[in-house]
């Protein structure tokens, strides 16, 4: 290619790349051709055969005066919120959220589309969410911000919203599109690997706020396929918030009425119930089988045990929020006004936690 065609391939793709970043709008002018010559270090005359290049191509057209001007919109530049719990210096979140809120953030940071913070109160008030969001073409939503009052305000938004959590969401009465877990595979996987036939009781222990009680009913119902109704026992624990699950559920099985069996498996929808069962039990002769939905061992080193101990079913949160990341950003500047969900596989996490393995298991 003539080096001077190449000058003007690359001068032209950093006409389109400001116009982008201007945010021009059809029927804007560029600008003159002498403060184009002087902006891109160039000559007039440069400037000038770069901009006819353009108007064949259809980016720019020129005015009765011979002025260039913006022929379409360009794709909307992405100004993105982000609902949900933030990473702060106090150490307020868990270590699984805080590595999945900090995978959004570098994913967003890549496509330099970096999102402001919108408070859960903000969300709560119709007259101060409009006003928060109106520089806003496009919100990530975590299931945490999600209750009647602020899925009535997201009901309202016209702007692309990309919902993060659970499969089965209580609060989809607004059109967004959402990346969630999806448990199935790793379930069957477990149900593979554990010998469930082999256990007089099982136990599913979770919270009583809306998302847990639902994967709890869903982990009821995928037992209940594997023929095991007459053994659950569904425990739910009002833990408040994740910071003394762990102590909540220390309490309730030290008790003496709360007695476990060693023909038991318990399935933990927290990793931190998980670590309060085990300090609990501990002392009480040996443990019995724990299924931790929650890989935490993996990013808190817990003290009670030497090494990860708990068998685990891996959430994939950080992969959920960089595939939202990704998905909020391509349905802002596609102008895609389709509703998308993607589902993210959990895994499974084979540790020592589990005695009663099924013979005729086999690692692939």
């Amino acid at each position: 290619m003539p080096q001077k065609i190449l000058r003007r391939t690359e001068l032209a793709e950093k006409i389109k790349q400001d116009i982008y970043l201007k945010e021009l709008r059809q029927g804007d002018r560029i600008g003159s051709i002498r403060r184009l010559a002087m902006r891109y270090h160039t000559t007039p005359l440069t400037v000038n055969r770069t901009l006819n290049d353009l108007v064949e191509e259809q980016i720019l057209y020129r005015d009765e005066n011979g002025c260039c001007r913006i022929m379409n919109s360009p794709p909307a530049k992405p100004h993105l919120g982000y609902a949900g719990e933030p990473i702060l210096p106090s150490g307020t979140l868990d270590y699984l959220m805080q590595d999945a809120v900090r995978k959004l953030f570098s994913e967003l940071d890549k496509l330099d589309a970096l999102p402001q913070i919108i408070g859960y109160h903000e969300l709560r008030n119709p007259e101060a969410a409009m006003e928060r969001l109106k520089d806003i073409n496009g919100l990530i939503v975590h299931d945490s911000f999600m209750d009647d009052n602020t899925s009535e305000v997201l009901n309202k938004l016209k702007i692309p919203i990309v919902r993060i959590g659970q499969t089965l969401p209580k609060y989809s009465v607004f059109s967004s599109s959402e990346v969630v877990q999806f448990f199935d595979p790793a379930l069957k996987e477990f149900a593979g690997y554990c010998d469930l036939k082999s256990y007089r009781r099982i136990m599913i222990v979770h919270t009583i706020h809306w998302n847990s009680a639902k994967l709890a009913k869903e982990i009821r119902h995928f037992l209940h396929n594997c023929r095991l109704d007459n053994c659950v026992e569904m425990v739910a624990l009002d833990n408040g918030s994740w910071n003394n699950a762990e102590f909540q559920a220390f309490c309730h099985f030290q008790k003496p009425e709360n007695a476990v069996p060693d023909d038991t498996l318990i399935i933990s929808l927290s990793g931190y119930f998980s670590r309060g069962i085990c300090r609990a039990l501990a002392g009480k002769g040996e443990l019995p089988d724990i299924l931790s939905i929650d890989n935490l061992d993996s990013y808190e080193k817990c003290t009670f045990f030497g090494e990860p101990y708990l068998t685990a079913i891996d959430r994939n949160m950080g992969r959920i929020f960089r595939e939202a990341a990704r998905l909020i950003y391509e349905q802002v500047k596609s102008g895609d006004e389709r509703k998308v969900i993607v589902k993210i596989p959990a895994r499974l996490v084979i540790r020592k936690s589990i005695r009663h393995i099924n013979p005729n298991w086999s690692e692939k």
